[in-house]
């Protein structure tokens, strides 16, 4: 009988080098595409989506998210095995039969097929980049080293902040009334 080998220490060595990775750098460019694109928001749903939904007080639940709930494009967390998962805030309130909904956790797949405006916003920000091949190299990363999970991870939370920060700057600026009082 084998037994599972002791996780890998994670070193700034390794996440320096990390930063350097093409798969890193997509993933923040992916980052500050997102920022922008999650400006337009609120979404509403196009088509019903069988997802993962956080119930207040009592975890993650398998629902199905109506047609016409509008979330918020908040943020994007990485899976060990399922790479890209998008979190989008319901807006207002939703509850289901199991309770109050906070959020939705989505693939981009769902994100294509039930917020097409979404999906072609985050896109056309990625300058020729496809979100479909920065989720395959995500996945293959994490499969070739399980330490590149808590590297990545933790450096596309940062990455995340930051990019919001400088949309949310630059679209300040970026009003005409920006100044004036």
């Amino acid at each position: 009988m084998s037994k599972k080998a002791p996780a890998v220490q994670v070193t700034a060595d390794m996440i320096s080098k990390a930063a350097n990775t093409s798969t890193v750098k997509d993933l923040v460019k992916l980052a500050a595409a997102f920022a922008r694109a999650s400006v337009h928001g609120p979404y509403p749903v196009e088509l019903p989506i069988l997802c993962a939904c956080a119930v207040k007080e009592k975890g993650y639940r398998r629902h199905s998210v109506p047609t016409g709930t509008r979330v918020n494009a908040k943020e994007i967390r990485l899976g060990k095995r399922d790479g890209l998962i998008f979190v989008m805030p319901v807006d207002g309130e939703w509850v289901c039969d199991k309770g109050p909904v906070e959020w939705i956790e989505l693939a981009w797949d769902d994100i294509i097929n039930c917020f097409g405006d979404l999906a072609e916003r985050v896109e056309s920000y990625l300058d020729g980049a496809k979100v479909a091949d920065i989720q395959a190299a995500v996945v293959d990363a994490i499969k070739k080293n399980a330490a590149m999970h808590k590297i990545l991870s933790e450096g596309f939370v940062v990455a995340q902040q930051d990019k919001k920060e400088q949309v949310t700057n630059s679209i300040d600026q970026s009003n005409p009334l920006w100044g004036q009082f």
